[in-house]
């Protein structure tokens, strides 16, 4: 008898694997089997994503289904009561909106119900789906795996696909490190007979002026409380209530009066945080106890193997606090980016070379997406330990991270993991990092984004090569006017108006590899596209030491940038004008 070997098995049938078997079985002809451990519909939080999955969730087919559903609610932003003063806000891709006037949208959803969706999506698309039976171990050999289920049957395939999330690690069997020294506990309910929090008393609400909805996030000496909408079903009937959740040190929750686990001290809290108080005031839990669910940032080793032929997405790779919404967005774009990555890899025409290099993209450009958002959320403890000078992350507060800063994708912080929206909050509105003044990520970007002094002599160290490659162009989806050129204004609109419908108007977010070139030292590589970051005349210029003064003012901002990230991969020698003349 022959034993059949699929070409991928997805172990993981959350919104990440299922849209990774979406995207294979409707961009590819590999055969792909999925594995979930759990029977569908069960119960889970994170119920509330950012515009950056729409896009994902459109390519791959799921959004249609999910928006023809019941168990959603549209969401165009959010606002962040962090501190004194009004509370920080942003919506979707905010300053485009001020452009455009276009609303960008997200959604709130009823995780048990979305995620039944995608992972019926995924077996619609072709997908053989193996559903509440839990993997025992994997075998990783040389050109096939053997996959062992509990229940005793056993598996074949020739690429396994980590989707688990965050308590396994079936592929690479590392212990994970963590991305933050905050380590936190979640702990929520669901209420009913709450007003939204788009109906938030103030003239700085501009959702309740433009009446759309929007997540509220309200800090206090404790952590700070999570609001959203969420349609569930109770008693059969579906209804829009409200899932509050705290998220705390969990020292905390063994201080007197402070145990939020307890169903009646969590809403006693609710309703004296300021903001979300007037919200909650009449709110009623649905049910009689709470949830909790550890929320330790974490990160593993590695997030692909070419040799080994394993890929790791979302939580399995890493995890971060769930404070700006971002564990899906993550997910799925992480998907669509390794669905491409797979792809590849099976492909006959693409180089061992080029799928080596595909792998070690994918692997360094998501750790440093991981690691510059770790950073970030770690500005917004600080910020509580400033606000609120008796609580315990004032005790734990450092402008230190566990994050190796000095990771050349850091630098690219800006443009990936700080987005503007997330930037505006982060600074009230300012839209700049110079407003910060203290705190891990201002230390961070001291350390990992510095150019050298014009007085310092600079060159590429001696084992500098460079070299052709290619590369995935890891990060998140956004839909702009950069994208819309051909069509204009008009077409963005119409894509906003009807994402499923006009589906057509926005190209694959990851349909091929990029050819590029790479600095490369001891397996640390510095990727560049020339006719955009001008590597080529950076390599020239610092072929031979040469005062960085009379370089610096001839480079481009690109060329500026590609230099601080050669800085931050320790490739270019830095001397001080003294002694290299010593």
């Amino acid at each position: 008898m022959t034993t059949h070997v699929h070409d991928v098995i997805i172990a993981g049938g959350g919104p990440g694997g299922s849209t990774l078997a979406a995207l294979l079985r409707r961009n590819t002809t590999l055969d792909v089997a999925l594995v979930e451990a759990e029977r569908f519909p069960r119960e889970h939080i994170g119920e509330s994503f950012t515009q950056r999955v729409t896009a994902v969730l459109a390519e791959s087919g799921g959004l249609e289904k999910i928006l023809a559903s019941d168990c959603w609610v549209k969401k165009f932003g959010g606002y962040y009561a962090w501190g004194e003063g009004d509370p920080s806000l942003s919506l979707f891709e905010h300053k485009e909106w001020e452009k455009d006037g276009i609303l960008r949208w997200s959604f709130h959803a009823d995780r048990p119900q979305m995620d039944a969706i995608l992972l019926e999506h995924a077996r619609s698309c072709g997908a053989t789906v193996f559903e509440g039976v839990a993997i025992k171990h994997v075998d990783l050999g040389k050109s096939e795996h053997t996959v062992h289920l509990e229940d005793g049957r056993v598996l074949h395939c020739r690429m396994f696909v980590d989707a688990t999330g965050r308590v396994t690690d079936l592929a690479s069997r590392q212990r994970k490190q963590y991305l933050s020294k905050y380590r936190n506990v979640a702990v929520w309910t669901h209420v009913t007979g709450a007003r939204t929090a788009q109906e938030a008393p103030g003239d700085w609400n501009l959702f309740g002026k433009l009446g759309v909805s929007c997540i509220g996030s309200y800090a206090f000496e404790d952590g700070w409380f999570w609001y959203i909408p969420v349609p569930k079903r109770i008693n059969g009937k579906r209804v829009v209530t409200h899932s509050l959740g705290v998220v705390t040190d969990p020292r905390v929750l063994k201080l007197p009066g402070k145990d939020y686990t307890n169903l009646e001290t969590l809403m006693q809290t609710a309703r004296r945080v300021p903001v979300l108080k007037d919200l909650v005031a009449n709110a009623r839990p649905v049910f009689d106890k709470t949830n909790t669910a550890t929320n330790y940032s974490m990160i593993a080793d590695r997030f692909a193997s070419y040799d080994e032929r394993w890929v790791s997405i979302g939580d399995a790779a890493y995890f971060v606090d769930p404070l700006f919404s971002s564990g899906v967005a993550f997910s799925v774009n992480h998907a669509a980016s390794a669905a491409l990555l797979i792809e590849l890899a099976f492909s006959e025409t693409v180089s061992e070379a080029d799928k080596r290099d595909l792998f070690r993209d994918y692997d360094e450009g998501w750790r440093g997406m991981a690691c510059s958002f770790a950073v970030i959320l770690d500005q917004w403890y600080h910020a509580i330990a400033r606000t609120h000078s008796n609580s315990i992350y004032w005790e734990t507060r450092t402008s230190e991270s566990l994050v190796d800063v000095r990771l050349s994708t850091f630098n690219d912080l800006v443009d990936t993991a700080v987005s503007p929206d997330l930037l505006m909050v982060i600074t009230k509105g300012e839209g700049k990092l110079s407003e910060l003044t203290d705190g891990p990520l201002v230390e961070a970007l001291r350390l990992a984004g510095k150019e050298p002094r014009d007085d310092q002599r600079v060159a590429l160290k001696n084992d500098v090569v460079v070299r052709p490659s290619v590369s995935l162009a890891v990060g998140l989806s956004k839909i702009n006017l950069a994208m819309m050129r051909e069509g204009g204004i008009d077409r963005l609109r119409a894509y906003w108006a009807d994402p499923v419908n006009n589906r057509q108007d926005i190209p694959r977010l990851y349909d091929k590899a990029i050819q590029q070139h790479r600095f490369e030292r001891d397996r640390n590589g510095v990727g560049f596209l020339d006719q955009r970051d001008g590597g080529f005349t950076v390599a020239e210029r610092l072929k031979t030491p040469t005062r960085y003064g009379d370089v610096r003012p001839s480079l481009s901002p690109a060329q500026r940038l590609l230099v601080r990230k050669l800085h931050g991969a320790n490739m270019i020698d830095v001397d001080d004008e003294a002694s290299a003349a010593e």
